[in-house]
């Protein structure tokens, strides 16, 4: 998450407004007790307390919260909604603190309370929503979507249009940092439309507003952008909520800026002035150097800009990493601008500096928070199963008892045989539970061994990636440098190709392995004769320096084929794509043959390519197999062993029917018909 620290505290604010009613209690003292106060009213008074000044005094929400430690500590039982309210709003704290992991560690902690049934419906509300708003700070975005979504359809069931709102906001804030606009934008939307039908707070109607028109800048909307920033500034005026005014300010500076009106942009700065000097506030101070130093850029004036950058620096406290890397970042581009170009190198080796610490403390808190998650569901598998052997502890139990009461004549005669019988049964009990305990073992492992391959590809894949920039990037800075020397230019030529086939390889990578993780899901009806020529029409743009056609092919006598599209479209996109790439001729020709057979359809793909030789045809379809030279065909050898592997998802095969060099290939794809 990339919100600045004061979007982060209007968020709880936001949730604070609907989910918590403001406590008119005076802050506690020790003369606020009597001799008969008890330990559990003096626990909900330091309660009351953090509740009104969670957000306004931090000494005495501490040492409220330090007064609720100790009664805790001294094991004096207290109602079970008081305990969960504590930790609720202790991990709202937390959150605020922005110590998700402990937030975290505290939710999971909490969760029983969730399923006692004197549980206030309120606090489980503000419980969900806290426990999805942490698995989005944690960067767990999955569980988080589906955790709101979950928040969301319990909203409307119980009417609860209050957490339903706060539910769509921080919905909305996924969507936008994750890039999916259309969907933020539907999120903010629908606030605005409830706010129509419900009094809401005017703080809810300007953080909506402003996420709203950042949504728009982002997705380049600008018009759009404007208008909504436009609209909300009469409003913000007659609710007298100026500490947002900074914020419309600078996005109604950058949509002008992004749409080329300079002049409009200097008017801004010119507004923010006067805010400065009407409100005072350091916030808003440092907002509009913010836009002051985009302003400058886009004026040209480089000096001034630099500038505003390098005093961000020595101001930016040491572990604010976002902010050091935004400044860097800046800074290493007016530079470039400018052709300082021994600055800008020394911003960017800074800004990776920067880059690489704030990686190191994601990895690790990622690495904490799987550790923390796994332990949890560890142990609700461990509780499942000690219940399921304590309730068949408890069946056996009555069923000996009614046995007995029924033959209680006859025990003596049976006690011999019905004690061999029990022994028996507990031992084969006792093995039965071993190899369910084995077997449950081995599955947890497995399931561990995938997440950690899964985790390792993708680090092991970023980490690749940023070095990698570096190689190509100052290599072509480098080529610029030596352009007079031919041998060195000639040799930097070469490290920025490996570059980009480096890069190509872990592109290759990664689909290979997401898409080799499709399952079968759905067979539809397929329109074959539509389906190829997509997938030709998205290749013809890959080579648009060839010719590309489909000659003598019988696609419009294909009856429509039943089968999963997303499983059988790489298959044909990586033959039709070979027969494009591996292709001396300007005019490419392609023929794909539809021959059934009784329980299978089958598709002949010939080409006009260089061809394979015989020794080889059962080879091009292994990891990375590459034939030719990679300075002639670019490529990582992943194609063809891809469409092998999805075709036998669906009991298919393929395979190279014939093939000679220099004059083509004809493949056979073979697949299971589907009634």
């Amino acid at each position: 998450m990339n919100k600045s620290y004061f979007l982060f505290v209007c968020t709880f604010v936001f949730v604070i407004f609907f989910q918590q009613a403001q406590s008119q209690s005076a802050s506690f003292s020790e003369d606020t007790f009597t001799e008969q106060t008890s330990p559990q009213d003096k626990f909900g008074m330091y309660l009351d307390s953090i509740d009104k000044y969670l957000y306004r005094n931090v000494r005495i929400t501490e040492s409220a919260f330090e007064e609720c430690r100790k009664i805790i500590e001294q094991e004096i039982p207290l109602a079970d909604s008081l305990l969960f309210q504590h930790h609720l709003f202790r991990v709202n704290y937390l959150l605020n603190k922005q110590k998700p992991l402990d937030a975290y560690q505290l939710i999971v902690d909490s969760e029983p309370f969730t399923k006692k049934d004197n549980a206030l419906k309120k606090h489980i509300s503000s419980f969900n929503y806290y426990k999805a708003y942490t698995y989005m700070v944690l960067g767990d975005l999955e569980a988080a979507q589906k955790a709101y979504y979950t928040n969301l359809e319990n909203a409307e069931m119980e009417k609860d249009t209050h957490s339903m709102m706060s539910s769509l906001y921080s919905l909305g804030q996924l969507y936008s940092d994750e890039d999916d606009y259309d969907s933020a934008i539907k999120c903010f939307s629908k606030i605005i439309e409830y706010d129509a039908n419900y009094d809401s707070p005017p703080m809810t109607i300007a953080l909506t507003n402003l996420e709203l028109s950042e949504t728009y800048y982002n997705k380049k909307e600008h018009k759009k952008a404007l208008k909504i920033v436009n609209n909300i500034f009469p409003f913000l005026e007659e609710q007298d909520l100026n500490l947002f005014l900074s914020d419309f300010l600078f996005f109604k500076g950058m949509n002008h800026l992004a749409i080329n009106e300079i002049d409009s942009a200097q008017y801004i700065s010119e507004q923010f002035l006067e805010l400065d000097e009407s409100i005072k506030d350091e916030y808003a101070k440092s907002i509009h150097l913010k836009f002051l130093g985009k302003l400058y850029k886009s004026q040209k004036m480089y000096g001034k800009a630099l500038d505003i950058y390098k005093n961000k620096l020595e101001q930016v406290d040491s572990i604010d990493f976002v902010e050091k890397r935004t400044a860097y970042s800046n800074a290493h581009e007016i530079c470039k601008e400018m052709g300082d170009f021994e600055d800008a190198y020394n911003y960017l080796l800074a800004y990776n500096d920067v880059k690489k610490q704030m990686d190191e403390d994601e990895k690790k808190q990622k690495t904490d928070y799987l550790k923390i998650k796994f332990d949890s569901e560890q142990k609700e598998r461990d509780n499942a199963i000690l219940a399921a052997e304590i309730a068949k502890k408890q069946t056996q139990q009555k069923l000996l008892y009614a046995f007995m009461a029924i033959f209680g004549l006859c025990f003596l005669g049976l006690f011999g045989a019905f004690y061999q019988k029990a022994r028996y049964n507990k031992k084969l009990e006792a093995q039965v539970i071993k190899r369910t305990q084995n077997l449950k073992e081995s599955n947890d492992k497995l399931v561990v061994l995938n997440k950690e391959l899964d985790e390792f590809n993708r680090i092991l894949s970023h980490d690749l990636r940023e070095p990698l920039r570096d190689v190509v990037g100052f290599g072509q800075m480098a080529m610029k440098e030596v352009a007079d020397d031919s041998k060195a230019k000639e040799y930097m030529q070469f490290v920025v190709t490996g570059g980009k086939q480096l890069g190509q390889l872990i592109n290759d990578v990664n689909n290979f392995q997401r898409q080799s993780k499709i399952v079968v899901e759905e067979n539809i009806p397929i329109d074959f004769e539509a389906f190829i020529e997509k997938i030709t029409y998205a290749i013809k743009q890959k080579y648009p320096d060839k010719s590309i056609q489909l000659v003598d092919s019988n696609l419009n006598e294909i009856p429509k084929i039943v089968t999963d599209p997303q499983v059988l479209t790489p298959v044909f996109q990586h033959i039709i794509d070979n027969a494009a790439k591996f292709n001396a001729n300007k005019n490419v020709h392609i023929k794909i043959n539809y021959a059934p057979k009784d329980e299978a359809h089958c598709f002949e793909i010939e080409d006009n390519g260089i061809g394979i030789k015989p020794e080889y045809y059962g080879k091009v379809f292994n990891m990375f197999a590459r034939l030719n030279n990679k300075l002639n065909y670019s490529g990582s050898g992943l194609g063809l062993s891809l469409a092998k592997k999805m075709i036998e998802k669906i009991n298919g095969s393929i395979s190279v029917l014939r093939s000679q060099v220099n004059q083509g290939t004809t493949f056979m794809i073979q697949f299971d018909k589907v009634n």
